[in-house]
């Protein structure tokens, strides 16, 4: 009965009930745009620092975290091959990769930087490493004999290119320095820019040698695609004892995705914001006047025995359904642009501390979809709830002087 009314009452004012339909879809087809838009940028930023540094989680000696920058070679983990072998057999992992991870510097006999040396195993590297370009020689496991691939801003820094001949210097672990002469097999370009200007990587055995060591400090693990991080992390917790391996997820360890997602989702947030306003606004405008124009019709309905509810409820059952009519409409339309923007692709200029750019799309979900709606039903209903209250509050000899 209710909503058989307010169908009624909004066909009557066609031309106002389009305005505002108007108004409040193209708010829900912005937010369903910049919400994919978002979604995206910050998809394509995990992947970027997953399948470049990080894996999706990574396993680490107790106190390495805290006490990496001081002295890496302090916290190793003892039994690396026990724990790749209880990691593998998790459902889900797709790749364990061995890192060791120290300070130094590489000098080329005219010039010194200061670096950090990943030890790394070639092969499972390769398997996360998958947004790490190539861009000079040839990748780690095609190198023979003491080899090492060097971060772009490295090799810029110094002008060094594939097969020239480099040293590096480490201390070891009981705190002597020691070398290691090496031939430049390639030049690679991670996302990050920052990493590239430090980062030069040799092979495990190498590095091991290199400081005196025969064991790792950290695991990187990689998942297969769909398979839940948290869950996972949960059973690599399970196996490995938490007074042996300290296990993070990726989140833990990218600062600068989780300052980029905190940015994105203000931004986003005010956006939000803005949006609500202006269809609370909106809504407010046209069924004020509306109701200003009803107040005869309203005042009738109180005149028959009808309680200020009844009226009160009838203007935001109209409401509600111009916002659920607005929100379908919106959401109809904007997920059609989000395919059509999609298909053609954005292209995007290199992002903060990075040196390639990229092509971003408007990643539709779920969850983006109902908060669009949402906020299109919501900010609707919120909008007619002073003009419906003050127009039953009005006193019914007044309401009824507008009668025609």
């Amino acid at each position: 009965m209710l909503l058989s009314i307010a169908v009624r009452n909004l066909a009557r004012q066609r031309t106002r009930t389009l305005l505002t339909l108007a108004t409040i879809g193209f708010g829900v087809v912005g937010l369903v745009l910049v919400r994919g838009f978002v979604d995206d940028v910050l998809w394509q930023l995990r992947q970027a620092t997953i399948h470049s540094q990080l894996g999706h989680f990574q396993v680490f000696a107790p106190g390495y975290i805290e006490g990496a920058r001081r002295d890496p070679l302090t916290h190793l983990i003892a039994e690396p091959a026990d724990a790749i072998a209880k990691l593998r057999a998790i459902p889900g992992v797709e790749a364990v990769a061995r890192r060791l991870s120290f300070s130094g510097s590489l000098s080329n006999g005219h010039g010194q930087v200061a670096v950090v040396i990943e030890g790394i195993d070639p092969a499972s590297e390769a398997q996360i490493g998958t947004a790490v370009r190539i861009v000079a020689g040839v990748a780690l496991d095609r190198a023979s004999g003491a080899s090492v691939m060097l971060g772009e801003g490295v090799a810029q820094e110094l002008g060094l290119h594939p097969d020239d001949t480099v040293t590096l210097l480490a201390a070891t672990r009981d705190g002597a320095l020691n070398t290691l002469d090496a031939t430049v097999a390639g030049v690679f370009r991670s996302p990050f820019k920052d990493y590239d200007a430090i980062a030069v990587r040799i092979k495990l055995d190498d590095a091991q040698a290199l400081v005196g060591v025969d064991s790792v400090n950290s695991l990187a693990v990689l998942l297969r695609a769909d398979t839940p991080v948290a869950r996972t992390i949960a059973a690599a917790r399970h196996v490995l004892p938490p007074n042996r391996y300290d296990i993070r997820g990726w989140r833990e360890l990218a600062d600068f995705y989780q300052g980029t997602a905190a940015l994105y989702h203000r931004e986003f947030l005010v956006l939000l914001l803005i949006v609500s306003l202006m269809v609370v606004l909106s809504v407010s405008n046209s069924i004020g006047m509306s109701l200003h124009e009803r107040r005869g019709e309203f005042g009738t309905v109180r005149a028959l025995g009808y309680p200020p509810s009844t009226v009160f409820r009838e203007v935001i059952a109209e409401s509600a359904l111009l916002g659920a009519s607005a929100a379908v409409l919106g959401i109809a339309l904007g997920s059609a642009l989000a395919m059509l923007i999609s298909a053609v692709g954005i292209s995007m200029p290199p992002p903060p501390n990075s040196e390639f750019g990229y092509v971003a799309a408007i990643r539709l979900s779920v969850s983006s979809v109902a908060l669009a709606a949402l906020v299109g039903v919501a900010a609707s209903i919120v909008g007619a709830i002073q003009p419906a209250r003050r127009l039953a509050r009005m006193p019914i000899v007044e309401a009824l002087r507008h009668a025609s």
